[in-house]
């Protein structure tokens, strides 16, 4: 049994190959790391795609591994839908600079672009007053002091502990993340308790 850690990144996922590719060096850290691209572009429905996600989730869980989601910007909405439909199942999450507030002040453009962004954010704005305390306490918010895109109220979920990453852009903060800062992502994984 291994622990497989699932990332979905954000917007622009259909070009995430450099993102993917990081993530499959975290075998390093013994973890098996999945890139699963929603994708955010494009008219199908989040449903269907939010479907996806959750069918990967439950064949590793059936497999007896341990599962632990991390979600990057927009990827944390899919996330943390992911999360709250699979709480017993879920390890731990962790978001990178997450956009998961505040759906009524994403641009025209991502919203005509990406309209399953904004599918995912409108049901998160539904369940995250729903999430308990004990289910936020195998939640970590990586969040950077110099986003630049995402702000801080856009980002923060009460009763979630927040840690600084370095003053990087949004962006870099997030590639950051899943090269030199992967190792501490891992092991905030690790600190969780969820087993199959």
């Amino acid at each position: 049994m291994k622990h497989h850690v699932i990332y979905v990144p954000g917007i622009m996922d259909d070009v995430a190959y450099v993102q993917s590719t990081l993530v499959r060096l975290w075998r390093r850290h013994n973890v098996i790391g999945h890139t699963h691209s929603m994708p955010w572009v494009g008219a199908a429905d989040y449903p269907a795609k939010a479907r996806r996600l959750i069918a990967l989730i439950d064949r590793l869980h059936a497999q007896g591994h341990t599962v632990s989601l991390v979600g990057a910007s927009a990827g944390a909405s899919a996330v943390l839908n992911a999360y709250y439909e699979r709480l017993d199942v879920i390890n731990g999450v962790v978001l990178i600079c997450p956009k998961i507030n505040n759906s009524n002040n994403v641009g025209l453009k991502i919203t005509a672009k990406n309209p399953s962004f904004i599918q995912s954010l409108k049901v998160l704005e539904v369940r995250l007053p729903q999430l308990t305390d004990g289910a936020k306490q195998r939640l970590i918010l990586l969040l950077s002091p110099r986003d630049g895109l995402i702000t801080r109220e856009d980002s923060l979920i009460t009763g979630v502990h927040e840690q600084m990453l370095p003053s990087l852009r949004h962006n870099a903060a997030i590639l950051y993340c899943l090269s030199f800062g992967s190792k501490k992502v891992v092991d905030q994984l690790n600190l969780f308790t969820v087993k199959p």
